[in-house]
């Protein structure tokens, strides 16, 4: 019977981390739709060239959340609410100060950025705009991340999933709004993108209204090992987003070989690079790209 048990567990937790996850599909694919409609080749060259700082912070954001939280199930399980509820404030603290660290860099680095990564003529300044406001939203990308971890493994996977799906969709909507009756062009793509995680954790603070949460901030002192653990735990999710970052760098420094090539070729290159994931949309962007002008 317990062993029952532990399997429904498993499947109820897993289930609906997979149909977030689906849903944060669901927006890539409708955000790189928009963008490719609304702005044409430029628009999708810009997104793509950006995508490995989506991606570092991403990473951060799901290092700092699975590592703290898998330290805090841990402590939950063993009884030791005090100890889980200092990892949480650790994690918190972590997620804060990088997250800071990502929205300086936006505000103050995000042309110089924007060129090291590859942007070149035209698209230099739709990369830096989607640089800029991604990277002053950092601080709510790695938050949603981390709470949404600790709520999930502080037993409540629905309300984590109601909190994916809800910032999904809504970035959808966004980003029609945006794009298409507003003509904000890829300043209203990024700006959906970062009201997304807004709207998660607006979601996720329905947890701590109704006071169901099993961890708190406390006073933490000397917690270099706890800092330690958090990061050893998964920096593997770090590491695979990272992967992910620099496999995507390499691809464009082979298809950005001169700037007549850039428009040419580079486009095809990167529709293809975030079209893999859906052959769907790879028909569409082909139908698109062999429409007469």
């Amino acid at each position: 019977m317990k062993k029952n048990s532990h399997l429904r567990d498993f499947a109820r937790y897993a289930s609906l981390n997979v149909l977030g996850m689906i849903g944060v599909s669901c927006y890539i694919l409708a955000d790189t739709f928009f963008v490719a409609k609304g702005m044409g080749a430029d628009g999708v060259t810009a997104l793509n060239i950006a995508i490995p700082i989506y991606s570092l912070i991403h990473g951060t954001g799901l290092m700092i959340g699975m590592g703290g939280a898998t330290k805090f199930a841990i402590y939950k399980s063993q009884g030791r609410d005090e100890a889980g509820s200092r990892v949480f404030t650790c994690a918190l603290l972590m997620a804060l100060v990088l997250g800071a660290i990502y929205f300086l860099g936006g505000a103050f680095f995000s042309m110089p950025l924007a060129k090291l990564l590859g942007a070149k003529g035209s698209v230099v300044g739709m990369t830096n705009t989607y640089l800029k406001v991604l990277m002053m939203f950092g601080p709510f990308l790695v938050l949603n991340d981390t709470f949404n971890c600790f709520i999930r493994n502080d037993g409540n996977p629905k309300l984590s999933m109601a909190a994916m799906l809800t910032g999904s969709f809504s970035n959808i909507i966004l980003d029609y709004v945006f794009i298409f009756p507003l003509d904000m062009g890829i300043f209203g793509a990024i700006l959906a993108t970062g009201l997304s995680p807004v709207i998660s954790l607006c979601i996720l603070s329905i947890y701590k209204f109704r006071k169901k949460n099993s961890f708190h901030i406390v006073m933490a002192r000397h917690e270099g090992r706890t800092f330690g653990g958090i990061l050893s735990i998964r920096h593997r999710s770090a590491c695979v987003q990272h992967n992910n970052t620099w496999s995507c760098r390499q691809h464009r420094r082979c298809s950005l070989c001169s700037d007549s090539e850039y428009f040419h070729c580079g486009g095809i290159h990167i529709h293809r690079y975030r079209t893999r994931r859906s052959a769907a949309y790879q028909c569409c962007s082909r139908h698109w790209r062999q429409r007469p002008s």
